[in-house]
C-alpha cells in the first residue's frame, strides 16, 4: 500500500488493487499480485508442498504443489 503525505492532514492510504479468485468453490480476495499457494495459504486452504517452508527459497521441481487452473 503506497502512502502519500497531505498538507496539514497526516498520512493517506492509497487503496490497494485486489482481486477475488474461487479455490476448491471458495471465493478469497487477496491484493494483486499474490501467488495462488500465498492467497490458498492466507485462507485456510492446504495446498501440499514440498519445498515452500517458511525462510525458504521455494525450488518448484517435485511437482507437489501443482494445481489445476482453468
Amino acid at each position: 500500500m503506497s502512502r502519500r503525505r497531505l498538507p496539514n492532514r497526516g498520512l493517506l492510504m492509497a487503496p490497494t488493487k485486489e482481486i477475488t479468485l474461487t479455490i476448491d468453490e471458495q471465493k478469497v480476495t487477496v491484493p494483486a499480485g499474490t501467488t495462488i499457494f500465498d492467497a490458498a495459504r492466507i485462507n485456510g486452504i492446504p495446498i501440499p508442498t514440498l519445498c515452500h517452508q517458511q525462510n525458504e527459497t521455494p525450488v518448484g521441481v517435485c511437482r507437489v504443489c501443482v494445481v489445476a487452473v482453468g
